[in-house]
């Protein structure tokens, strides 16, 4: 019996396909299933993997200033693979990361990296659970970078920056933490253009709102900063003084509750 996941015309899943150009006319015809396709117009460039792409590398070759990489991973390669690649990419840089958690091996390869002279700095910026979660890796990333080049507070987004010395960043964005992730993971890589500038921006301002040295993260030395973070949007209470935002939440929970 044929599966219902393959579109019309297909027998199998297709992937580790190369990279092919497509005309944008036919942008609505294609088939999504395949590792890698790339769409040209004019001079923006836009690609697209699927989950068992094997490397990076193949991903990123060829990609100018203004192009866009994006896909899905399986596993097999990880976040720090893919700086290593635009580390090469762009050359000597400084790499801003703003993530939930970073593992001791990922720690480890950056320091590698900035000691053969493929970043010349490295900053991050960690969820205030980093320091309780993860002590050693807390303990040996002060002891490599120093407490100026950390910063912490409530986050949970997963992007990195690179800077490169002749003008071009990279943005790399997706779902994984730093670490080594078994699982299907979202990606995308912004290779020049102003949007690396507006990640960065987030973590600049993070940098000049907290103190170096404060390591737990305290409110009263990063005020402006949790003042950025909104109401949560599902609150159970009527505080807000713009509405209830829970009032539909408990609409829902007592219709439940009375199924």
């Amino acid at each position: 019996m044929r599966p219902d996941y393959l579109l019309p015309g297909q027998t199998d899943l297709e992937f580790d396909v190369p990279i092919r150009s497509v005309e944008p006319d036919s942008v609505d015809g294609l088939d999504l299933l395949e590792t890698a396709v790339q769409v040209e117009r004019g001079q923006s460039q836009l690609r697209f993997a699927g989950p068992r792409c094997a490397e990076p590398s193949v991903l990123l070759d060829g990609l100018e200033p203004g192009g866009v990489a994006l896909g899905l991973s399986d596993g097999r390669w990880s976040v720090i693979d893919m700086l290593a690649v635009l580390v090469e990419k762009l050359g000597r840089c400084a790499l801003t990361i703003n993530t939930w958690t970073i593992s001791l091996p990922v720690l480890g390869r950056l320091w590698a990296m900035q000691q053969e002279g493929h970043l010349w700095q490295c900053r991050f910026a960690l969820d205030r659970s980093y320091p309780r979660r993860e002590p050693d890796c807390w303990k040996s990333l002060l002891a490599g970078w120093g407490p100026g080049a950390v910063r912490i507070a409530n986050l949970h987004g997963k992007f990195c920056v690179l800077s490169g010395a002749d003008g071009i960043d990279a943005l790399l964005l997706g779902s994984a933490n730093l670490n080594a992730n078994r699982r299907i993971e979202t990606w995308t890589v912004v290779y020049g253009g102003e949007a690396p500038g507006q990640f960065l921006e987030v973590v600049d301002r993070l940098f000049r709102l907290q103190p170096p040295g404060d390591t737990v993260g305290r409110r009263d030395t990063a005020a402006e900063w949790d003042a950025l973070l909104g109401p949560p949007v599902y609150a159970s209470d009527s505080s807000p003084a713009d509405g209830n935002h829970g009032s539909g939440l408990d609409a829902w929970l007592a219709s439940v509750r009375s199924a």
